[in-house]
């Protein structure tokens, strides 16, 4: 005869009840691709030459009258079209290529964290949006202060990357990769605090419309 075997049941109101913390969002990985490829396509098609330009006109002596024409002459005749028109962009154009990275990351950790204390979603996506925006100034600031300096500085412009990056170093020491760095931090914390808080409030008025939508429907 089979031995009876007896299945205790539990009640559910017996069991402990479990913390349920935040679920971690994962970061968008698609936007390490698509973010890049979009950025690296408008400074390769012009915008990093317009920027080259207005650097040009605010900083070097003597162009506040001069056209850019005259200005792009200049630089032509410096280092020819192609170089004129890539100007500083390798490798410190480049690298701000991938400025999105920090932010991506940075933002859905610092949410995920906020939101595990138990802050409201009302304070966990603007102070989210400014550490990724700080994020993002840390690591673009270096590349963006040399950038500005080789487009200035014909001397520079017509050395090799590594030999640029050494006279800036060797002329003003290495904390001067850093200048501007709080002006940038408070921008780019502001912008993203903006970015994040207003992206996610028109996201829920969309969703609530068209949840009602399909309710009277």
């Amino acid at each position: 005869m089979a031995p009876i075997t007896h299945h205790a049941t539990i009640g559910e109101s017996s069991l402990p009840a479990l913390p349920v913390g935040p679920a971690r969002s994962r970061p968008e990985f698609e936007k390490l691709l698509i973010g890049p490829i979009c950025v690296c396509g408008e400074m390769l098609t012009g915008g990093h030459y317009l920027e080259v330009l207005r650097i040009g006109k605010q900083t070097l002596p003597g162009t506040s009258t001069q056209s850019y024409g005259s200005l792009h002459k200049q630089y032509v005749k410096q280092s020819g079209f192609i170089g004129a028109f890539y100007r500083g962009m390798y490798p410190w154009g480049v690298m701000q290529c991938v400025k999105g990275i920090p932010v991506l990351f940075v933002q859905a950790e610092s949410q995920y964290q906020l939101t595990k204390i138990g802050l409201d979603k009302n304070f966990t996506e603007p102070l989210s949006g400014v550490a990724g925006g700080v994020a993002q100034a840390l690591f673009v600031c270096p590349s963006q202060k040399l950038k500005v300096v080789v487009v200035s500085d014909p001397v520079l412009n017509a050395m090799p990357p590594l030999a640029a990056l050494k006279s800036v170093i060797k002329a003003n020491g290495v904390t001067s990769l850093m200048d501007g760095l709080l002006p940038m931090m408070v921008r780019r914390g502001l912008d993203w605090m903006i970015r994040f808080t207003m992206s996610s409030k028109i996201k829920d008025q969309f969703v609530q419309v068209s949840t009602r939508a399909h309710t009277h429907t």
